[in-house]
């Protein structure tokens, strides 16, 4: 596993099926399906979580689609600046790359 891999488990707030994610490639635009990197996430994130995995293992995981997301970052960090507009407070909360949701 490089350096640039992590795990993660979101629960959705619908409650649905978890998502579950792991690399952190900076600078990549790269679109496409990873079936080596998708597989060492699964890994990761049985032994997190292994109740996700029945018999604790990958092929108990029960996947619905795979996806690709590319999400901004910021260099320096992600963005937090409250800002008062009319009468109302707005805080700019972005570019989390991929710690948003």
């Amino acid at each position: 596993d490089g350096g640039d891999e992590m795990a993660y488990i979101r629960i959705r707030p619908a409650g649905d099926n978890p998502m579950l994610g792991g690399c952190y490639q900076k600078g990549s635009r790269d679109s496409q399906q990873d079936p080596n990197l998708a597989l060492r996430v699964m890994i990761r994130v049985v032994d997190l979580c292994p109740e996700l995995g029945n018999k604790k293992s990958v092929e108990g995981l029960d996947l619905v689609r795979h996806r690709i997301g590319l999400s901004v970052a910021r260099e320096g960090g992600i963005r937090i600046d409250p800002s008062w507009v009319d009468d109302g407070l707005v805080v700019y909360n972005y570019e989390h790359a991929s710690f948003g949701y």
